[in-house]
């Protein structure tokens, strides 16, 4: 967190670029999610609030960075993306506490009734 290549930003760059050149030739993009996932968090030595400020000014630059297609250029990320994150401890560590949140995490993907479904406004239209 906080370095561009270590935390393969380059790449979610040019992820993102793609995606602005798939949609920009449609008349009403959707927002999509972005989930962002902390592997090997500690909450006592690096509070999540405070790695999530960080990656929300990284991605800022990330955005800022990027090409984007004349209808983009005044948009803020955050008209088209819904950010999330998401932190796993140690596996080899906390590999107990690991398991669960990976469950944890897997509900908001694959059970409708989680309160952080992800999908939850595809099923609404």
């Amino acid at each position: 967190i906080g370095r561009f290549e270590g935390a393969n930003l380059s790449l979610l760059s040019s992820a993102i670029e793609g995606y602005l050149k798939l949609i920009s030739e449609s008349s009403a993009p959707t927002k999509k999610h972005l989930t962002v996932v902390i592997r090997d968090h500690d909450d006592e030595t690096s509070p999540l609030g405070v790695l999530q400020d960080t990656l929300q000014e990284d991605l800022k630059k990330v955005w800022q960075g990027i090409s984007k297609p004349p209808m983009f250029a005044s948009s803020a990320l955050a008209d088209l993306f819904t950010l999330s994150f998401f932190s796993l401890p140690s596996l080899k560590y906390k590999k107990a506490v690991f398991e669960q949140q990976v469950d944890l995490l897997k509900s908001r993907f694959t059970e409708s009734a989680s309160p952080q479904y992800v999908f939850q406004d595809l099923e609404n239209r």
